[in-house]
């Protein structure tokens, strides 16, 4: 399928990941992201080993990119190790559970957007096939889904930025955008 179905589905699938940090609480939505990191870690390896799950190999075959396939699954692995590591931060550094939803909007929409239109409209590259393009369209979908979260413009924009910024980074976005967005949202309240 594309990186546009890819994308598309990581939005969705992101989306349920912040409803049920917001619906569960910080700590239940920490044990069960931890839980699917540990399950994702050892199907991905049982499949690079050549078993077959049914609906993962599937998703694999479907989804994964042409460059990933030495570790299946490996997007949603690393959005999982991030989700994790910005729940443990805010829990257990920060004590501030209530930053875990909004640090996952920036991953979820800036990031998805900014693939999608990248794709679609991008045609000057900032760095590793990203595009300015890209990059101002997942902004402006990070601002505008965080505006639901967020009391002022300024944390809006000052979070959004910086989780755009991180998502530059040679590091794999899935990972460093929640936790950019983390540390700004600590700072900031």
């Amino acid at each position: 399928m594309g990186e546009i179905g890819r994308k598309t589905i990581h939005i969705l699938f992101g989306s349920l990941f912040i409803v049920s940090a917001v619906g569960f609480g910080g700590e239940t939505a920490f044990t069960i992201t931890c839980a699917a990191l540990i399950a994702g870690i050892m199907v991905s390896n049982l499949i690079a080993h050549g078993l077959e799950f049914p609906v993962f190999s599937l998703l694999v075959e479907l989804f994964e990119r042409d460059n990933d396939r030495d570790m299946p699954g490996k997007g949603a692995i690393m959005f999982f190790a991030g989700a994790a590591f910005l729940m443990f931060l805010a829990l257990f550094v920060f004590q501030r559970g209530e930053i875990i939803a909004p640090a996952l909007v920036p991953l979820v929409f800036g990031d998805g957007i900014a693939a999608i239109a990248g794709k679609r409209w991008g045609k000057h590259e900032i760095i590793n096939g990203k595009t300015v393009e890209g990059t101002l369209a997942g902004f402006t979908a990070s601002c505008l889904a965080l505006a639901l979260f967020l009391p002022s413009w300024t944390a809006v924009i000052a979070v959004s930025a910086v989780a755009m910024a991180a998502e530059l980074l040679p590091l794999d976005d899935n990972f460093s955008m929640p936790v950019a967005a983390g540390i700004v949202l600590y700072i900031i309240f």
